[in-house]
């Protein structure tokens, strides 16, 4: 029932954000910039929108096979391979989102992972199951989505090195909506009655993160 509220508050916030991929073939811009396409809240099934887009600098394209996400140079044609795959466990990837210049955020098992194909360099920024991302890229509102215990937010900066905390009581249930043009946090909140998730009870929660404090980074 929280996913069906969700879901419904994405489509009425006044923000021009999406939460679904858009079928363009060229890269999606705002204001004359780069535009992340950003998975929903709830999208946690493999793949992600950024499978059949060009990266924002054109550089890159991004299959997904076989719990492997391939990543190939369009002008070189080498490619790049990411898999967990071992020993007949398979845990590889959902929510697989480009992020500027042609960096690849995705999660794998509990892990929200930053992958740039140029050094080869794979960075976890939080331990989450689920996320989305501001438009310009540089945070993820990540949370996990836990089936007996209240879900917290934890919003991080995709570079890594800074998280700003969410004001909540114990038993505030949260999930990120999106991510508004003007720095804004949409959040759906709901209590836990410590069994379920209610979110028929959610309500709709406004955090700039200008006014967030900064916390650690787990």
């Amino acid at each position: 029932m929280l996913r069906v509220a969700v879901l419904a508050l994405v489509a009425l916030a006044s923000t021009p954000f999406s939460c679904r991929p858009q079928h363009e073939t060229a890269a999606p811009q705002a204001s004359g910039h780069y535009r992340v396409t950003s998975p929903g809240p709830y999208d946690d099934y493999p793949g992600g929108p950024a499978i059949g887009q060009p990266s924002p600098d054109g550089k890159w394209s991004v299959a997904y096979h076989d719990y492997t996400v391939v990543l190939t140079d369009r002008a070189t044609h080498r490619v790049r391979r990411y898999s967990t795959v071992q020993h007949g466990v398979t845990t590889c990837c959902t929510e697989i989102s480009w992020l500027p210049p042609h960096l690849l955020i995705f999660d794998d098992n509990y892990r929200v992972l930053v992958w740039d194909p140029a050094t080869r360099h794979v960075k976890k920024i939080s331990d989450a199951s689920n996320f989305v991302i501001s438009p310009d890229g540089r945070w993820a509102a990540t949370f996990s989505d836990a089936p007996h215990d209240p879900d917290i937010i934890a919003i991080v900066r995709t570079s890594g090195g800074t998280c700003l905390l969410v004001p909540r009581h114990r038993n505030d249930d949260d999930t990120p909506v999106a991510f508004t043009d003007n720095g804004v946090l949409l959040v759906s909140r709901s209590k836990f009655d410590g069994w379920e998730h209610t979110g028929a009870t959610g309500r709709l929660l406004r955090f700039p993160l200008r006014t967030l404090k900064t916390t650690r980074c787990h």
